[in-house]
């Protein structure tokens, strides 16, 4: 994240740095070895420090914090992936005022969202591992999990976003007339990366900027590699633990 963040920087690309935390980091009171020696590594570094995403005590103050995580305790759920897109909007009103109308129209986007109003549908069970870890946190009972039946036609007025064609390990979107006319670039962690979710930032993503590029390769690609392909925002996205 260091050197990205120097290679951004002697770019004058903006970057900023995601770490999703766990249920039992928000919901514990204190975060975990792991994600506490990322903060405090963060905080003793000027670049890091000034575009480290504070996702921990952001979540810590959602209303209904506990539905942001899946039972598992670290996959977000479309709660999650809904509060994840509105606290780097958050950030991102702070650290852009010139962009100011169009992050008000992709917030007006987010907000169309209203995940208590739609109806529930089961979604699949966890891995065995998982779903028996779960269990004993519930007592020994297994719960079904749902999530808000939330689909694409929320934005049905909007442009569809397009595919593009990209390298290997790569996934890219374009979409017409999208509130922020950026391309942003995401160097994700494994399983982090995706956009066919509402529960992954890619999902939001693909609706919010004008071109958006995907990649699960964060501990791989140099940072050259995210600043070659001339962004005006790069993301990383990493997981406690």
């Amino acid at each position: 994240m260091l050197a990205l963040a120097r290679q951004a920087e002697a770019s004058r690309i903006g970057c900023f740095h995601l770490v999703l935390p766990g249920r039992a980091s928000v919901l514990g009171g204190a975060p975990q070895p792991t994600l506490a020696a990322a903060e405090a590594a963060a905080l003793a570094e000027p670049l890091l420090a000034r575009d480290w995403v504070p996702l921990r005590h952001a979540f810590a103050r959602h209303p209904n914090a506990a539905a942001l995580w899946r039972l598992d305790g670290r996959s977000l759920t479309v709660e999650g992936g809904l509060a994840l897109a509105g606290t780097l909007l958050a950030v991102l009103r702070t650290r852009r005022p010139d962009a100011a109308a169009g992050l008000a129209r992709a917030a007006g986007l987010l907000a169309r969202a209203d995940l208590g109003a739609l109806p529930r549908r089961g979604i699949a069970a966890a891995p065995q591992a998982e779903q028996q870890e779960a269990a004993d946190r519930f007592f020994g009972i297994t719960v079904a999990e749902t999530e808000p039946a939330l689909s694409p036609d929320l934005f049905a007025d909007q442009p569809a976003p397009r595919r593009l064609e990209a390298m290997p390990g790569l996934e890219a979107w374009s979409t017409a007339s999208a509130p922020l006319p950026w391309r942003v670039v995401v160097l994700a962690g494994p399983g982090l990366g995706g956009s066919d979710h509402p529960a992954q930032l890619g999902w939001w993503l693909r609706w919010l900027v004008a071109e958006c590029v995907l990649s699960e390769a964060l501990g791989l690609a140099t940072p050259q590699a995210a600043t070659g392909l001339q962004p005006d925002l790069v993301l990383t996205l990493a997981a406690e633990g």
